[in-house]
């Protein structure tokens, strides 16, 4: 039935889509109407989301983001709940400073390092940050960094030691 009311349609695509109908009785009707988003555009997570979780990763784990994230009622792009793969996607794929990276700009050490600046082996590194008298930093699962050992006036003068 439609049909028989219009003569012929234009589309033009450009920004934007916009049709002109041409009516059998010499009217014209345009139409424009947002191009639509391509599927990738649309499942991408949002802008202030990324931002999150970049200041966020200055402090916390990908798991620990993603639990921050989730009690914020915050989801991905897909709208699902964020996970700490989900989360790692994003940190890689926006080229966001690793919490890693972010750590060793601050000073913090690796755990070869650490036992350097303690004067101690990797294990009794390990032993003393699971004892809790060694910071150790987490950044990913089991994996961490040390804080850089505190400066220590020398008492080797009072000991009657020569410097």
């Amino acid at each position: 039935m439609i049909r028989l009311l219009i003569e012929d349609i234009t589309v033009a695509k450009r920004d934007s889509i916009t049709l002109q109908v041409r009516f059998r009785g010499g009217a014209t009707e345009s139409l424009t109407v947002p191009t639509p988003l391509d599927a990738w555009h649309r499942r991408q997570t949002s802008a202030s989301t990324v931002q999150e979780i970049d200041s966020l990763l200055d402090d916390h784990t990908c798991a620990e983001i993603a639990g921050i994230l989730n009690s914020r009622g915050l989801q991905t792009g897909t709208g699902m709940p964020f996970t700490v793969d989900a989360v790692d996607r994003l940190v890689h794929g926006r080229k966001l400073r690793s919490r890693q990276m972010r750590l060793r700009e601050r000073g913090y050490l690796t755990l070869p390092e650490a036992a350097v600046a303690f004067g101690i082996s990797i294990g009794e590194v390990c032993r003393r940050r699971n004892a809790g008298s060694i910071a150790g930093l987490p950044y990913g699962v089991n994996k961490y960094l040390y804080a850089p050992p505190t400066a220590r006036p020398c008492n080797n003068l009072a000991k009657g030691v020569a410097v």
